[in-house]
């Protein structure tokens, strides 16, 4: 579907109608799926974008698999972003077509945190180290909107698993951070393989729906918003952003789809 918006331009003492089109995250429009478990070595990274700082470490690794014979590891220094994004649409038009609204959707993906070597296990993994976040896709507004947060986040901070989440059902966010909503889920188990699944329904109104389960245990059930009022709805990453101190996670078994 294709959603077109009208705004109008004063020039000297005269009006210009100025068109647009933005393809959107819409009811009805195809909900793709995506699948990968990184086994195919020689492509490389082709079936994901990279969002990364020229320090960040992107490697294929048989020396821990959740299933298959490799798995992907993401080294990230203190401060980088080290993200990759599922390549569910190609080239142009991924930039404008995003998750739907009102539509079942599910993501899995599986983490390994790896141990700090003679450290051991620190008890503070540190602020803002986002494993997984649902990005949000501010609207072509004469007036930018401010830095909202994901409206969807898995994080690790002070050694413990958090979810952070938050909406906004007006056009045009004004408040700077609204993602500031928490969850708590349990402490990060470093050196073993966690399972984890999110089934959401995007929606900026009562119709959202987010569950989330940790190794198949229901840790999250909530009904309501969950998203931004955007003509673009969201998009996965998934990788370590801004650590505030050196971290290595691994990620296998990505998939995304209606069920």
């Amino acid at each position: 579907m294709i959603l077109a918006a009208i705004k109008i331009d004063r020039i000297g003492g005269s009006l210009r109608l100025v068109a647009f089109a933005s393809l959107a995250a819409c009811a009805g429009c195809d909900s793709s799926t995506f699948t990968d478990g990184f086994e195919d070595a020689e492509t490389g990274f082709q079936e994901w974008k990279l969002d990364m700082d020229p320090s960040c470490t992107f490697e294929t690794t048989s020396a821990e698999i959740r299933e298959g014979s490799l798995a992907f590891r993401i080294e990230a220094p203190e401060g980088a972003r080290c993200e990759i994004v599922p390549g569910i649409y190609a080239g142009f038009i991924a930039k404008f077509v995003r998750e739907p609204y009102d539509e079942e959707r599910w993501y899995r993906f599986s983490v390994f945190v790896e141990e700090n070597g003679a450290g051991g296990y620190p008890e503070d993994m540190g602020d803002n180290t986002i494993v997984a976040q649902w990005h949000s896709s501010p609207d072509f507004l004469p007036k930018k909107e401010a830095g909202r947060g994901p409206p969807l986040a898995l994080r690790m901070i002070g050694g413990r698993w958090g979810i952070t989440y938050g909406w906004d059902p007006d056009l045009r966010s004004d408040q700077r951070y609204l993602a500031n909503k928490w969850h708590w889920v349990g402490p990060v188990e470093r050196g073993r393989w966690i399972d984890w699944s999110f089934r959401v329904v995007w929606s900026y109104d009562g119709g959202g729906i987010t569950e989330v389960r940790k190794d198949g245990e229901l840790v999250m059930q909530r009904a309501g918003p969950n998203v931004y009022n955007d003509f673009r709805g969201v998009y996965m990453k998934l990788g370590l952003y801004h650590p505030t101190a050196d971290k290595t996670v691994l990620l296998d078994r990505v998939s995304i789809g209606p069920k």
